[in-house]
């Protein structure tokens, strides 16, 4: 009989998947997702400058038309009339507001501390009255042991002594 042997050091023609190189290609950025000639070409703290400039003017403007101002005169009359008025205002909200709330503040604040204070108490009074029955069942449980404990010596004394 002839025996037919497979040399199993020979090299394969089948792969795995796995032995297969992945992701062989890189992505670039394309034009408009901001590569590197884009970004130098930019100046950003121009354009956010130019945001904060646009914002501030949209925000004075809706200001001054709420006003009723027109022309560029009264543009600034208006701003003018604007800030002075809200200057007042503040003045006169720190001095009235800080009067009352000062008031209304300790008033609210001792409420809340007898309150506090209310709580306390019952939390103290709970726990010694938690304490003195943790001490009444000990002392009961040590009395009715201490009974048990008598009463076995009691009856080995008088069994000891009955058979004398």
């Amino acid at each position: 009989p002839t025996l037919t042997c497979y040399d199993s050091k020979a090299p394969t023609l089948q792969y795995s998947s796995r032995d297969l190189a992945a992701h062989t290609k890189l992505k670039f950025r394309q034009t408009g997702q901001l590569t590197k000639e884009e970004l130098e070409n930019i100046d950003l703290k121009e354009e956010l400058l130019k945001a904060e400039r646009e914002h501030f003017e949209k925000i004075q403007g809706e200001q001054l038309h709420e006003a009723g101002a027109v022309g560029e005169n009264q543009y600034t009359e208006t701003r003018h009339q604007l800030l002075l008025e809200t200057a007042a205002l503040d003045k006169d909200d720190i001095t009235v507001n800080s009067v009352f709330s000062d008031e209304e503040e300790e008033e609210d604040d001792t409420a809340a501390l007898l309150l506090e204070l209310e709580k306390i108490k019952k939390e103290h009074a709970e726990k010694k009255e938690r304490i003195e029955l943790k001490k009444m069942e000990s002392a009961e449980r040590g009395l009715s042991h201490f009974y048990f404990l008598n009463t076995t010596i009691y009856i080995i004394v008088v069994s000891m002594s009955e058979k004398d």
